[in-house]
């Protein structure tokens, strides 16, 4: 009696399932498939990490290029994992910072700048950058 009610319930709702053809069966996926499917995806991946490594790399002003210019950060050092160092201007005045996780501090204040202003190189365009890189013949 269980398998008469399973079958009427197959067969009210799916009635096409009385007059469908046997359906081929799905191969699983070998090892050659599995392989010619992730190769390509994990190139990608690693292009973009090259190419993101290249940006990084050549241009490390690009992530500073949004800052403004009445805050600099002058240096900067690391004295834990979670501690740093930092000497920044504002305003013309120089402040030595401690910055840890819970709290930014306030070591010292300058009147006069510590460290001298240094000439910046010019920036250069990052397709620029790219292309010099391209011209360059390996030796």
């Amino acid at each position: 009696m269980n398998k008469l009610l399973k079958y009427f319930f197959v067969l009210s709702f799916f009635p096409s399932a009385l007059w469908a053809e046997p359906e081929e069966t799905i191969q699983p996926v070998s090892e050659m498939n599995f392989i010619q499917i992730m190769m390509p995806l994990l190139m990608v991946i690693a292009l973009i990490f090259m190419i993101a490594w290249l940006v990084k790399r050549f241009n490390p002003k690009l992530s500073t290029m949004g800052m403004s210019k009445e805050i600099e950060i002058l240096s900067s050092t690391q004295l834990s994992t979670q501690s740093k160092l930092s000497l920044i201007r504002v305003g013309g005045k120089d402040l030595l910072i401690g910055i840890t996780p819970q709290s930014i501090s306030l070591l010292k204040e300058y009147d006069e700048p510590v460290v001298k202003e240094q000439p910046e190189k010019e920036q250069v365009a990052l397709a620029d950058q790219f292309r010099s890189l391209l011209k360059k013949k390996p030796e």
